[in-house]
C-alpha cells in the first residue's frame, strides 16, 4: 500500500472517531438527562401571582383575582401585607402602580416572608422597614382554581367599618402591630384584647406603635397606607418548603390621623 492510500486510511479512522466519540457524548447526555428526570431530582415549585383589579376610582377600594393556573395541592392563599409612610415621604408617586410593584418585589424576598407568622397573622419589624403582615386568607381546596375576586374596602376608616370579602364572606381588615407597654413591646391584641381596625383616630394610634414611620404626629401626620399580596403555599412533590409568587401591589389610601 502506498504512502498516499495510507495517509488516507489514516484519516478516515480519525473522522470515524470523531463521529463514534460526538455520538458517545450525546448517548451519555440523553442518559444523564433520563436519570435525572427518574430520580426525581427537586425543582422549586412555581406559584402565579393573583391579578390586580384595582379601580383608580375610589383608591380605597382594592380587588384582585384568584389565578386558576395554580397547582390547588400547593397553592394554600394569601398573605395581605401594608406599609405606612408619611406622606411627604413615599418611595414612589401615589398613582405609579410599576415603582410601587417594584418596591414590593424588591423587599418581600423568601425568606423575609418565611419570617412572618402567617398562624398568628403577625408582621415582619425593624426599625427601617416595617411591613406588616395583617391578614392570611386560607383558600379552601375546592376553590383554589376557581376564578373569584377579593376585595377590601379601606374607605370608611372614620366609621371604623374596614372589611374585606373573599368568596361572598366578610372579613375585617386590622392593623397588625406591637406597642410598648410598661416597658416591653407587646403585640396589640395582647395588650387591648383585639386587634384595632384601621383608623384614623388619635385613640387608635401610639408613637410606640412598630407598624408606624418614624417622625409621625399623633395628631396630626397625614398618613398614606400601602398594600401588597403575595400568593403562598407549600411544594408536597419535591423541595418540601414554603413557596411564594410575586408581590402584587393592590394600591394606597391616604388619611390624616385626627382628635
Amino acid at each position: 500500500m502506498t504512502a498516499s492510500k495510507m495517509k488516507f486510511l489514516d484519516l478516515l479512522l480519525d473522522r470515524a472517531g470523531d463521529v463514534l466519540s460526538f455520538f458517545l457524548r450525546v448517548s451519555i447526555l440523553l442518559l444523564t438527562a433520563a436519570v435525572v428526570i427518574s430520580c426525581g431530582i427537586p425543582t422549586e415549585a412555581y406559584l402565579y401571582a393573583p391579578i390586580r383589579r384595582t379601580e383608580n376610582i375610589n383608591p380605597g377600594i382594592m380587588k384582585f383575582e384568584n389565578s386558576t393556573e395554580n397547582d390547588a395541592d400547593i397553592f394554600l392563599g394569601y398573605m395581605l401585607i401594608y406599609r405606612f409612610y408619611l406622606s411627604n415621604n413615599i418611595p414612589a408617586a401615589a398613582n405609579d402602580d410599576d415603582a410601587w410593584n417594584d418596591i414590593g418585589e424588591g423587599f418581600f424576598t423568601k425568606s423575609v416572608l418565611n419570617s412572618y407568622d402567617k398562624e398568628d397573622e403577625r408582621g415582619y419589624y425593624s426599625t427601617s422597614y416595617n411591613y406588616s403582615l395583617f391578614k392570611v386568607l386560607e383558600i379552601p381546596s375546592g376553590n383554589r382554581s376557581d376564578n373569584f375576586i377579593v376585595t377590601l374596602d379601606f374607605s370608611d376608616l372614620g366609621g371604623e367599618n374596614t372589611f374585606g370579602n373573599i368568596l361572598g364572606s366578610d372579613f375585617d381588615l386590622r392593623r397588625s402591630f406591637m406597642r410598648e407597654e410598661l416597658g416591653d413591646k407587646e403585640w396589640i391584641e395582647d395588650i387591648e384584647g383585639e386587634r384595632i381596625f384601621f383608623s384614623q383616630q388619635a385613640i387608635d394610634y401610639n408613637s410606640t406603635d412598630t407598624d408606624l414611620p418614624q417622625g409621625v404626629s399623633i395628631p396630626g401626620s397625614e398618613i398614606v397606607c400601602a398594600v401588597w399580596t403575595v400568593a403562598y403555599g407549600f411544594d408536597i412533590y419535591d423541595t418540601f418548603q414554603n413557596v411564594y409568587s410575586k408581590p402584587v401591589y393592590l394600591g394606597n389610601f391616604n388619611f390624616t390621623i385626627i382628635n
